[in-house]
């Protein structure tokens, strides 16, 4: 067994699995984003920089270290939020694909708690394939310019 190949590397350590995010301190981070909705959703410009941005992230995550469950670093709250957008996206779309299937079957799921609050923050627009957009609110109608 050759070991050469780690002569001055440090030992690999396993990181430690945080707690479970239990339905507070999920209903608390979707209470506050909603709060600092402009500054987390918004596009960066000389207002709102990325600075801004951080520290909005920094005083939600010490907001739900607060409650008292587990010690949240603002990382971690943003990837919170950041999956719990996804699955919302995921339900919104499943919802979506069963309502229009046709021929029997058991009824349509219905949308949880958490999906219709995360797309009433961000907007169902966030959530439309881009097909259904309307580029540039030109109609649907899409003007090829000849120079």
């Amino acid at each position: 067994m050759d070991m050469s190949s780690n002569v001055g590397k440090a030992p690999k350590t396993k990181q430690e699995r945080g707690s479970n995010w239990n339905s507070e301190e999920k209903k608390k981070l979707l209470e506050l984003v909603a709060l600092n909705r402009r500054v987390i959703l918004g596009k960066f410009s000389n207002d709102l920089t990325g600075e801004d941005k951080s520290k909005a992230w920094q005083d939600i995550a010490e907001q739900v270290v607060a409650l008292g469950y587990s010690n949240r670093s603002k990382e971690q709250v943003r990837k919170k939020w950041a999956d719990l957008l996804s699955d919302a996206k995921k339900e919104y779309s499943r919802v979506n694909s069963s309502i229009k299937a046709t021929g029997g079957g058991p009824p349509s799921p219905k949308m949880s708690d958490t999906c219709n609050e995360v797309i009433s923050i961000v907007g169902e627009e966030a959530f439309l394939p881009i097909s259904n957009i309307t580029p540039l609110g030109l109609g649907g109608t899409i003007c090829l310019l000849d120079f």
